[in-house]
């Protein structure tokens, strides 16, 4: 059997599916094969469990539309049962239901609200004058194009009014709840006879769903909250969810969506004429301009990359542009990948270790001096060529009397007890000596260039604060060392070590309220990072995902 073959139900060729529900399909074909009408098939699924009662809602769709006769009202074709297949062939009307314009262009959609109310008042009146109740109102049910043209369809759950004799003896009702959720009457959901203001109310529902862009009357976590609250809550003025609707508009949809049955309108030719004579919105919707809906189309293609489309023609339509409109296909790879690197960044950003609170920032972020040479680091203890310590017993600047200053030794540690074995401590020099691996001044090294360690030569710095600008020197003595301390002899220890034990070095002790901590030359773990680079810039904030 061929391709051909397959896609054929008798004598009508499958082009493709249209909309599926849970016991049938809708779908376009044509009659004899290529070149023949197009029609619409409400095709009976094959796996339906009850096909008895599937079959019988064809059979009452097929009686409802054979007694109507309007240019609203879709147009039943042929009603075909049989043992392999069933089906109800109708007229095909190419447009889009109105649930999907709300969700996609509700704007679009308010502009053209007067025809649509135009069309579906008629075919809802025409229904009623037949003496039928439609039940199922809703978006999904209403199919109009870019015209403002308008098809009722779908009367599955259509039935006619109970007489007065059945109401007498208390029949009427319905044993089952059938509808959609959202647009159901409250006399439906408990169950009482319908009547042709049960389609009003339905009709309010779906009128308020279109003046606020989408929003409903009702939600509820539940089902049977939500049906509650059709019962008992009155709905809330559609002016609270878009200014722009009026007071006018506000109390049709409330008449339409009053409680009782019989403060709704008497027929859907008295709702038309009031629509007609009031304003519904405060100010005329203007939709996205027509000769920009390409360029409209592109961009809302740009905005959606990388996002899971729930409308699957959306996502062909999508492709198809990117493979005809090549440029449009290099900005969609050039976006994706800006997106995957800014992405990159920003975790690498989050992943990045955070300086500790009160340590120095990195190298690539310490201010440098206009002019001069950039900061060097030493190791700890070292100071730079022709820098003085400070007196360790000085009082410090950062805390009351009797603080030691930043680099001072810990209390009841000296400088000799502190200093490695052999080496004798900073500042403790006697006067006219010089310290280990130093050469006087003015006594140049072999081969006449200068060693790493050696002061540079010059002019003699100014003295810190508390020091004689310059010792006095004693005759026959070397040249006088620039900011020496006092001559005298060193200060004794305050503790010295106990005897026959070396001595050790104790930790810093952790500055006091209000004091500094030491001051240190190490390198910092990040100094080794280089200047500002891409990771240390913002990421660009990411679009929003739009549908």
């Amino acid at each position: 059997m061929s391709d051909d073959d397959s896609n054929m139900i008798d004598e009508y060729q499958l082009i493709s599916p249209i909309a599926t529900g849970s016991t049938t399909q809708v779908w376009e074909v044509q009659e004899g094969g290529p070149g023949g009408r197009t029609l619409a098939m409400k095709l009976m699924l094959a796996n339906v469990p009850d096909k008895a009662a599937a079959k019988a809602t064809l059979r009452m769709e097929a009686a409802v539309g054979k007694t109507l006769d309007h240019p609203n009202i879709i147009r039943n074709e042929k009603l075909v049962i049989g043992r392999d297949h069933s089906y109800l062939l109708m007229e095909y009307f190419r447009a889009v239901n109105v649930k999907l314009q709300i969700k996609g262009e509700p704007a679009a959609l308010q502009s053209r609200i007067a025809k649509y109310i135009e069309g579906t008042c008629q075919a809802m009146a025409h229904l009623h004058q037949k003496g039928w109740i439609h039940r199922d109102f809703k978006p999904e049910n209403v199919l109009m194009n870019r015209a403002g043209e308008v098809k009722l369809i779908d009367f599955s759950l259509a039935m006619h009014p109970p007489g007065a004799l059945s109401k007498l003896m208390g029949g009427g009702g319905v044993k089952v709840i059938q509808g959609t959720r959202m647009y159901l009457a409250p006399e439906t959901i408990l169950k009482r006879a319908p009547s042709f203001q049960t389609d009003m109310y339905s009709y309010g529902v779906t009128l308020f769903e279109i003046v606020t862009g989408g929003k409903m009357p009702f939600q509820g976590s539940t089902p049977q909250e939500l049906l509650q609250k059709h019962i008992a809550m009155e709905p809330p003025m559609a002016s609270s969810l878009n200014p722009n609707v009026t007071p006018e508009m506000d109390r049709v949809i409330q008449r339409l969506m009053a409680k009782k049955p019989q403060n709704r309108y008497k027929d859907f030719q008295e709702i038309n004429s009031e629509l007609r004579r009031i304003r519904i919105f405060k100010e005329d919707v203007v939709p996205k301009a027509l000769d920009n809906e390409k360029l409209s189309e592109e961009a809302r293609i740009m905005e959606t990359l990388g996002e899971v489309q729930v409308d699957s023609r959306a996502d062909v339509l999508r492709q198809q542009m990117i493979r005809d409109n090549p440029e449009l296909g290099a900005r969609h790879t050039a976006e994706l990948e800006r997106r995957k690197q800014a992405k990159a960044k920003k975790a690498a950003a989050a992943q990045a270790p955070q300086p500790r609170p009160g340590s120095p920032p990195p190298a690539a972020q310490r201010p440098q001096s206009q002019g001069g040479p950039p900061p060097q680091n030493f190791p700890p203890g070292m100071l730079p060529p022709g820098v003085m310590p400070q007196n360790p017993y000085a009082p410090s600047p950062y805390g009351p009397p009797g603080n030691f200053a930043p680099n001072a030794y810990p209390p009841g540690m000296t400088p000799a007890a502190m200093a490695p074995p052999g080496m004798v401590p900073t500042g403790m020099m006697p006067p006219g000596s010089v310290p280990p691996g130093m050469l006087p001044p003015g006594v140049m090294p072999p081969g006449g260039m200068p060693q790493p360690g050696i002061p540079p030569q010059g002019p003699p710095r100014p003295a810190p604060p508390g020091f004689p600008a310059q010792m006095p020197r004693p005759a026959g003595s070397a040249a006088p060392i620039p900011n020496a301390p006092p001559a005298g002899p060193p200060m004794p220890p305050q503790n010295p070590p106990l005897a026959g034990r070396p001595p050790q070095s104790m930790p810093p002790k952790p500055p006091g309220p209000g004091q500094m901590p030491p001051r240190s030359n190490a390198p910092h773990p990040t100094a080794q990072r280089s200047g500002s680079s891409d990771d240390d810039l913002e990421v660009m904030t990411e679009l929003p995902d739009v549908i």
